[in-house]
């Protein structure tokens, strides 16, 4: 979960400050679809009315196809006009890319996918993908510690015309020049465009945010599943060590009568609760990190295993204590045999 958290927070690393013109009222922004007029409109205004305060803009289209065989579920394919994006966002720099190159602007049916995605479907350089029924020749492999790269970018005349569109994209990216200027170009197409197109502008931060939350509430929902399984993992230990108190009444009743005392016999009975719980703590530790480093080779750069002993530190504290609380009431119905009552049957 801190992996993923990681991952949208350095997604906002490149895309803080962009402006996402979209349809109105729509939730997802890849369902989007928007007049490229407001382009023309957008560059008139930087000369006018925003005097100037765009620092790039950039239209897209998003193509999403569905593709079972990998653990992504879906290939995320973006069109861009490669000089428009160097101009609107930094995912196109060359310091990006691992190797190969950026799209170029006379590119034709070429492809640039990121680390993840070029992992995941086991794709290298000069290497092929098909996308709406094209083929695309991959020209470059790009790492940006993000959820970007899971994405795939292909030039904008190639993805319009794979989805069958003429003057229509899916959103346009606008950065200012300026943070300070983002509320004003906001509102000018909160107002001015949406009059005219039927559009609105989202913060990419504001979307990054809803996905903070979702996690936030994973991570709620992921305690309160941790918190249930202690519960039933301690009367599950409960009802073990119970059940081996009453099988051995008998040997327990033996020791008491050649001189063990009831602390001596609570303490047995408290290790074995500790032992049960501690080999199920230790085999949960490996079980993890196998799990983890797994997740690694499936999911690539997406997420980021990291060992800590201090985790490990209180996973062992919790198991521990755990199975000292187990083994109480155990220990007491065992402190309470009477070796004249069990030696006598």
């Amino acid at each position: 979960m801190d992996s993923l958290r990681t991952s949208v927070n350095d997604s906002l690393d490149f895309l803080e400050g962009t402006l996402i013109v979209q349809e109105k009222g729509l939730p997802d922004p890849s369902l989007s679809r928007i007049s490229v007029s407001i382009m023309d409109d957008l560059r008139e205004a930087n000369q006018s009315t925003l005097k100037g305060m765009l620092k790039g803009i950039s239209a897209r289209v998003s193509i999403l196809e569905r593709d079972n065989s990998t653990s992504l579920g879906v290939k995320h394919v973006i069109g861009v006009d490669p000089a428009d994006e160097r101009r609107t966002t930094n995912i196109m720099a060359e310091e990006n890319f691992l190797i190969g190159r950026p799209l170029g602007e006379k590119d034709k049916n070429k492809i640039v996918i990121g680390v993840l995605a070029a992992t995941v479907l086991k794709l290298g350089i000069n290497d092929q993908i098909d996308v709406k029924n094209e083929t695309f020749t991959v020209v470059g492999i790009f790492e940006t510690d993000s959820l970007i790269d899971a994405v795939m970018y292909i030039p904008l005349q190639d993805a319009m015309r794979v989805q069958n569109l003429t003057n229509t994209v899916s959103t346009i990216f606008v950065s200012p020049k300026s943070l300070d200027n983002l509320d004003e170009v906001k509102e000018f197409v909160n107002t001015v465009l949406f009059e005219k197109y039927g559009v609105e502008a989202i913060e990419f931060n504001e979307l990054a945010a809803s996905g903070l939350q979702i996690l936030e509430l994973m991570n709620q929902f992921g305690i309160i599943v941790g918190f249930l399984t202690m519960v039933v993992a301690t009367l599950s230990v409960v009802n073990t060590i119970l059940m081996g108190v009453q099988e051995r009444r008998r040997e327990i009743a033996v020791l008491k009568a050649t001189g063990w005392t009831n602390r001596e016999i609570a303490t047995e009975v408290i290790i074995e609760s500790m032992v049960i719980t501690v080999a199920g703590g230790i085999l949960g530790i490996i079980l993890g990190v196998l799990i983890s480093k797994l997740s690694l080779d499936y999911f690539g750069t997406l997420l980021r295993f990291s060992f800590s002993f201090s985790a490990v530190l209180n996973a062992s504290l919790v198991t521990i204590s755990l199975g000292f609380f187990a083994g109480l009431y155990p220990a007491v119905r065992a402190t309470r045999i009477s070796p004249v009552v069990d030696l006598a049957r």
